[in-house]
Order: C-alpha cells, then structure tokens, then sequence
C-alpha cells in the first residue's frame, strides 16, 4: 500500500453564488480538469444560459423595486409607512 501525503492545505473560501473549480476538496487537492471534451459545449451552453438568466431576473428585481418605490410615494410618505398597532 502506497500512502501519499498532501501537504496540509486550506481550501480557498470562494465567494457566495461562485461555483468556480477551485482544485480543492474537504479531503486536499483535486486533479486539473481536462480541457476540451465532450461537455465543454454543454458547460459553455449553461454557463450562457446562467448570464442570460442572471440580466433578465436583475430587470425584473429593479422594475418590481421602482414600482414599490413609486407606490410608496404615492400613498403619503418618502418610503415609509406606518404599522397599525394591534
């Protein structure tokens, strides 16, 4: 039986929503992806996909934000409403 000893390592705290190969595992190392492939058009198909998805739903979020907004001007007060007390 070979024994192989990593150097103990850190992974790399990547940051929230990044889903990047970081060549770490809970465990050491991983091996370097390969490049090219028979996914390689698939991962650059979704990865797009994800861009488009990620515009699209950031409009969505600022025009349903603007129209709270206008919304709450209309009714009387610059952004804030007042809580009935029960």
């Amino acid at each position: 039986t070979i024994i192989i000893a990593y150097p103990r390592q850190q992974p790399p705290q990547p940051e929230p929503g990044d889903y990047s190969y970081s060549g770490m595992h809970d465990q050491g190392p991983l091996p370097t992806p390969k490049e090219g492939g028979e996914f390689t058009q698939i991962i650059g198909i979704v990865s797009a996909a994800k861009k488009a998805s990620d515009a699209y739903l950031t409009e969505v979020i600022e025009k349903e934000k603007a129209i709270v907004a206008s919304k709450m001007n209309v009714k009387g007060g610059v952004g804030q409403q007042k809580r009935k007390r029960n």
